[in-house]
């Protein structure tokens, strides 16, 4: 008998380009895909689907994942779909602003409102919108 070997590789999802971030944070936390199901209620494979993007991601189970990571819904999104999402410069940034006197964190936006204004006139580079 003779067995032919199909070449599935371009009916699997590609987790480069992952639909969100549950993957990256389940590794980050160090848990296995039960380890998220016995926190979210459901079983690893299901957890797998929303991982791979073969489930759509309700804002119900968003939220349930999101707690099982300690986390808000808006985390579990790819910055893509997330423009809220801060890096660490970013958010060292924002903590610099919050512990700053109002005198300074007045001046540091006036700074920056200047450069945003500038860099928008004067290059040609894609921005992130607010």
């Amino acid at each position: 008998m003779l067995r032919r070997i199909i070449d599935i590789s371009d009916m699997v999802p590609k987790l480069e380009n992952a639909p969100n971030r549950i993957r990256e944070l389940r590794r980050k936390h160090g848990l296995t895909l039960q380890d998220v199901a016995d926190r979210v209620g459901c079983k690893a494979n299901e957890v797998s689907r929303f991982e791979t993007g073969a489930r759509e991601l309700s804002i119900g189970w968003a939220r349930r994942i999101a707690r099982a990571f300690g986390t808000d819904i808006a985390s579990l999104l790819n910055d893509e779909d997330n423009f809220d999402r801060l890096d660490e410069q970013e958010r060292a940034v924002i903590d610099a602003m919050r512990t700053a006197s109002s005198r300074d964190r007045i001046a540091v936006q006036r700074v920056a409102e200047s450069l945003t204004s500038y860099t928008a006139e004067n290059d040609d580079e894609p921005r992130r919108s607010a």
